[in-house]
């Protein structure tokens, strides 16, 4: 730092001072903007060119308006019924339109419906149905004792075992 003449005034130190330090400072802050100026130039060309490459190599998820469905089978497959099945059947579970109407059953929208199961009959009469031929009735006995009529076969279906928790963790 330079000598001053002794005949200066504190205001006129204070004033120099103040002059050298407000002048490094411009100089330092105009070169910092203009190297952010220079980046953000940069970074704004190469960025518009990297993104379309990038939309071009990888398109993402492409989002598609809902179409209207117009046939639906009821299959395995098959994860909810259409509203135009369930105003023609009149049915709102698939487990329902399956009882009545059978498996892989194919609804088309404006067409008639397809024939019921071949029973005829709705889900809840074919179970109640099926139920009643699968179980032996009582045997008629007739004066003698002796039975009237010969019993029919009895189907038995298995049943898994019963686990509590309790005894799990017994053992």
């Amino acid at each position: 730092m330079p000598r001053l003449a002794s005949s200066s005034s504190i205001s006129e130190i204070i004033e120099e001072a103040v002059q050298r330090v407000v002048g490094r400072a411009s100089k330092a802050l105009h070169q910092a903007v203009q190297q952010a100026a220079k980046e953000r130039e940069r970074r704004a060309g190469g960025r518009s060119s990297r993104r379309s490459e990038l939309h071009r190599r990888t398109p993402g998820r492409i989002h598609r308006r809902p179409e209207e469905m117009t046939r639906w089978v009821a299959d395995n497959a098959a994860r909810r019924v259409p509203k135009f099945v369930i105003e023609a059947t009149g049915l709102d579970t698939k487990k329902k339109i399956v009882a009545r109407f059978g498996p892989n059953v194919a609804f088309e929208k404006d067409k008639p419906l397809p024939p019921a199961s071949p029973s005829g009959l709705s889900g809840s009469e074919e179970s109640k149905s099926l139920r009643s031929l699968t179980r032996s009735r009582k045997p008629r006995r007739g004066a003698s004792g002796a039975s009237a009529e010969p019993v029919e076969a009895q189907v038995v279906k298995a049943k898994p075992p019963i686990i509590r928790k309790g005894a799990a963790r017994a053992s």
